[in-house]
């Protein structure tokens, strides 16, 4: 095979990668939550008025007027998997799963 087959074969081999990498049908589309990065760190001044058209109903009842799920009932009631925990909202890291208090009382 000549330098010029391999050449156009790389092309087409990299524009169907970057077609499948841009695909919005995809899983990795963008959350409707335009402010939410798990890289960015700017402190966000958004107000509850934004927060609320942005964030499902059950995500602001928690993350802004401090509501809770009835004790023991949620997903992740025992809940133990490894690996750093992100902010629903914003995506900012939290802590990692080393550092969890296990109370198991």
């Amino acid at each position: 095979m000549n330098h010029e087959m391999k050449t156009i074969k790389i092309a087409i081999l990299c524009l169907f990668i970057g077609l499948i990498a841009t695909d919005p049908t995809s899983a990795q589309q963008k959350p409707k939550n335009p402010y939410y990065s798990r890289t960015d760190q700017t402190k966000l001044k958004i107000g509850n008025k934004e927060w609320k058209k942005i964030l499902e109903p059950n995500l602001y009842a928690v993350a802004r007027e401090a509501a809770t799920e009835r004790a023991f009932t949620g997903k992740y009631n025992e809940f133990d998997a490894k690996g750093t925990y992100f902010c629903a909202v914003c995506g900012n890291r939290l802590f990692r799963s080393d550092s969890k208090f296990a109370s198991t009382c």
